[in-house]
């Protein structure tokens, strides 16, 4: 038997089937659409087949993320906070600290020793830090977003990024690369900025221990370089780190599924 874990993003969303053992058996990530019923209906029945079993084997399943509520066949609902405590801790023991950021949002998870969440924090400056941030600054500059780490790293001399606001951060950029800087150090620029703010953010928290960096910016390498440097404790990125809250859903998912006649 196993449990299905989803979560709806802002602009992605991601879904697991986790076996008794909590091995992952199939993933699946698709962009977020209007249709959110439609989307994870016919995501699920692709996850079934990759993962060679029917409807009849799925014990739980359960639901994370903005548009958490709106997956209509899941079990049961988790907010973001829980399931990324809970997927981080199953990745890495020793973790205290969560920091989580995503297509709108950056939250950072207190734990304690048995995985439990004492405090949180939310961004509350427009979208900085977020992907949604750092992709739309990818689009000005003309640059894969997945590319965003390794052009920043080739800096030689990082670009001075001030602005919180993403529309302003634009208009720095613009005013960049009208100066003849090079778009590793813009890049480098707004990496830097993205760390600092992750990072002020952490520390108004009590950060005793392992940090696990989570959700879709824990992609670029310079903004994790950067992080460990700025939050001076250990941060440890788990592989696809865009998936731990659909992984902490489907560790909490229940163990009996309600007759919902989905996906035969």
């Amino acid at each position: 038997m196993v449990r299905v874990g989803f979560d709806v993003g802002s602009l992605f969303t991601k879904a697991l089937v986790v076996g008794e053992d909590r091995r992952v058996l199939a993933r699946a990530v698709e962009a977020t659409t209007t249709d959110v019923p439609g989307l994870t209906e016919s995501m699920l029945a692709q996850l079934l087949e990759d993962a060679g079993i029917g409807i009849a084997d799925v014990k739980g399943i359960a639901a994370t993320g903005q548009g958490r509520r709106r997956v209509g066949f899941a079990d049961v609902t988790k907010t973001d906070f829980t399931t990324f405590a809970w997927g981080a801790k199953l990745l890495h023991a020793p973790v205290r600290l969560v920091i989580d950021a995503g297509g709108q949002g950056v939250r950072v998870i207190e734990m304690d020793e048995w995985g439990m969440m004492t405090n949180f924090r939310t961004n509350d400056k427009c979208s900085s830090g977020t992907g949604c941030f750092l992709d739309t600054m990818s689009f000005a500059l003309d640059v894969d977003q997945s590319d965003m780490g390794a052009v920043g790293r080739a800096s030689l001399c990082a670009a001075s990024i001030n602005s919180s606001c993403t529309v302003f951060a634009e208009s720095e950029v613009v005013s960049a690369v009208a100066r003849g800087q090079s778009k590793s150090d813009i890049i480098a620029g707004l990496n830097t900025a993205v760390a600092k703010r992750m990072a002020s953010l952490a520390k108004t928290l009590a950060v005793r221990g392992d940090v696990v960096f989570a959700g879709g910016v824990a992609r670029n390498e310079q903004v994790v370089d950067l992080l460990r440097e700025h939050i001076n404790h250990r941060v440890v990125v788990p592989d696809d780190p865009h998936l731990i809250g659909a992984l902490g859903a489907a560790i909490l998912a229940p163990s009996t599924r309600r007759d919902q006649g989905v996906v035969g």
